[in-house]
This record gives structure tokens, sequence and C-alpha cells, in this order.
């Protein structure tokens, strides 16, 4: 991904204030809107680019809202956001909103996200986080941690009881 954002410098720096801040543990959110077409994922991609340069292993999810589908839905950032820390990324990197960077990095963190969500927010599934696509991603990132596929790849017989 090339720097494509020309003649935003003022905006690139703001945000560069706002992230260095919230490194320093000044934590904070910061939208940013404008008019369709005014550039906004422009901005932020290059703005992502070059934080990933500075800070490689920066998590970076990202989260809007769709005007053109008439009255939108005002959670549809926030459930992109968790869908994204719950490791479906697949997407976002298609639509070119995050960079394989990104989606690498967010999938380091899919085991923390999902316990974190279960522990301080579990009113979230169902209503913010698809239930079956928390679950399966649950099973997967369990399934790919544990020793059952080793065991499996070299021939070993396992027993699942259920009771």
């Amino acid at each position: 991904m090339r720097n494509l954002c020309v003649g935003r410098e003022s905006e690139q720096e703001r945000l560069s204030k706002i992230f260095k801040e919230a490194v320093s543990g000044e934590f904070q959110v910061c939208f940013v809107v404008g008019k369709a077409g005014s550039d906004k994922s422009t901005l932020l991609n290059s703005f992502s680019e070059l934080i990933h340069k500075e800070y490689p292993d920066t998590l970076i999810a990202v989260g809007e809202c769709d005007s053109k589908i008439g009255v939108s839905d005002p959670y549809l950032p926030f459930k992109e956001i968790l869908a994204m820390l719950i490791g479906d990324t697949d997407a976002e990197l298609a639509r070119g909103r995050i960079s394989k960077h990104a989606a690498r990095n967010l999938g380091n963190v899919v085991t923390t996200s999902i316990e974190t969500i279960l522990e301080i927010g579990p009113e979230l599934v169902g209503s913010l986080i698809p239930a079956g696509a928390l679950i399966a991603k649950g099973i997967q990132v369990f399934t790919e941690k544990s020793e059952v596929l080793k065991k499996l790849d070299l021939g070993l017989t396992i027993q699942l009881h259920w009771k």
C-alpha cells in the first residue's frame, strides 16, 4: 500500500498527535467525519501505513457507517471493530480497508479478545457480536492452539466423550 494522501498534512499531524497521546496512556476515541468522497478512507489508510512503519505491532481495527443504505445501523462501526478483534478480517482485507499486516496483528490477539469479551462484555454477544461467529472462532482458535490438530496429523486416535 502506498501513501496516496495528498494535501491532508494537518489531519495527518492531528491523528499522529492523538496516537502518540494514546501510546503514552492518554486513551481516547477519534472520529473521522466528512462528506462522501472526501477521502476519509484514504487518510486513514495512509495514517495506518505510517503507524505500522513506526509501531509494527500496533492493532488497527476499522469501522464505518454506511449512509448509502438509507437509515444505517448506528452500531455498525462497533460491530465491525469487534468482528475484527475476534479474527473476522477477510471482508476488510478484500475491501482494502485494512492491510495484511493489520490483519495478522489482529489475528494475534483473537484469544485475548474472545476471553475479554466473555469476561467483561458477555452481553455484547448476540447484540453486537454474532454468537455463531464468536463460537466458531473460539473453536478454531482452541483447536489451533491445542495439541489436537498435531495429534491428528500424527495419526493418533483421539476419543471425545460427551456427557
